[in-house]
């Protein structure tokens, strides 16, 4: 058994009430079809329910909180019907995985609604009739309501594969890797006929885990105040993001996720960065991405913009035996 499969939390969920296997887990006819779905539903409507208490209970309103769909080590079958429940902010830990899944998508798993599906299966059919090749495998569509968040650590070899491809990576954690998003976003731009800008947030290691990626958070404002206009020509700064221990007790992390925000809060009063025109567009600290399936809602009451959630939407992730 490889490290990722040894990493991997076995499922055992439920549809309709009745506990299935792991195996049954990751089959399609438990992982796609109305049942399948109508779970998917009942669970966002749990999570919904929470997200709208957290938010009364910190006196904010509810449209405030981006509710991203982990979407790691799920595949298309498991992933899709979150389309029909639109949620479509994805995330990925790896750039592989990712890239994969979008190449894999097809301009029939991203049409908008039904009506538009059927008219997507008669052009095909008709593609078919004729002679030509249909238009199943396309990935690339003008209204693809996908927004991807590359949400895992990413190395500065892996930059090229990252950058243009997602609308938001949350893991910067060094200013090296900083500087290379920002000299890849302006490859791009100097390819293309627009002006290509790559947003990114600040990751904050605020529990000072050594297991743990990300800034010190003294380290933020000396990054900040480092920067030349140069270096964030084609990139854009939005906010932090944090990973809480998972094992944390509820006021260790209460303290962890105000703190984070009071961090955020302190640096855009402060701002540690160069009062130029180029570096006051590119640094705007206004999104929180923090919260996990564990421990979203105190995350909410503490401020987070962005939640990221996981198991408590798709299910625990499942081990596939070594055959």
């Amino acid at each position: 058994m490889n490290e990722m499969m040894k990493n991997e939390e076995i499922n055992i969920g439920t549809v309709n009430n009745e506990t299935i296997s792991n195996e049954a887990a990751s089959s399609k006819s438990v992982c796609s079809g109305p049942a399948y779905t109508d779970l998917l539903r009942e669970r966002l409507d749990v999570v919904q329910q929470k997200i709208v208490a957290a938010c009364a209970a910190a006196k904010r309103d509810p449209r405030e909180v981006r509710l991203i769909a982990v979407t790691k080590t799920k595949s298309l079958e498991e992933i899709k019907p979150l389309l029909e429940l639109e949620i479509y902010d994805w995330g990925e830990n790896r750039c592989q995985e990712m890239l994969s899944k979008q190449a894999e998508l097809t301009e029939f798993d991203l049409a908008a609604g039904p009506g538009k599906r059927a008219e997507i299966e008669l052009r095909e059919a008709a593609s078919e009739n004729s002679g030509r090749p249909g238009q199943t495998q396309a990935n690339v569509v003008a209204d693809n309501p996908i927004n991807w968040h590359l949400i895992g650590s990413l190395q500065k070899n892996k930059v090229k594969y990252a950058v243009g491809k997602t609308c938001l990576i949350h893991s910067v954690d060094s200013l090296e890797l900083l500087l290379a998003i920002n000299a890849r976003a302006a490859k791009l731009a100097q390819a293309g006929a627009d002006a290509f800008c790559q947003p990114v947030l600040l990751e904050v290691n605020y529990s000072g885990e050594t297991s743990k990626h990300g800034f010190a958070p003294t380290a933020i404002a000396e990054i900040l105040s480092s920067l030349k206009p140069g270096d964030v020509s084609n990139i854009r700064i939005d906010g932090l993001m944090t990973v809480a221990p998972k094992d944390a007790a509820p006021a260790a992390l209460i303290e962890i996720f105000n703190g984070v925000r009071n961090l955020r809060d302190h640096l855009n009063k402060s701002h540690p960065w160069s009062d130029t025109p180029e570096l006051n567009k590119a640094v705007n600290l206004r999104e929180l991405s923090m919260g996990m399936s564990h421990d979203y809602p105190l995350a909410i009451e503490a401020g987070a913009t962005m939640i990221r959630l996981g198991t408590v939407l798709l299910g625990p992730r499942v081990i596939h035996p070594a055959e």
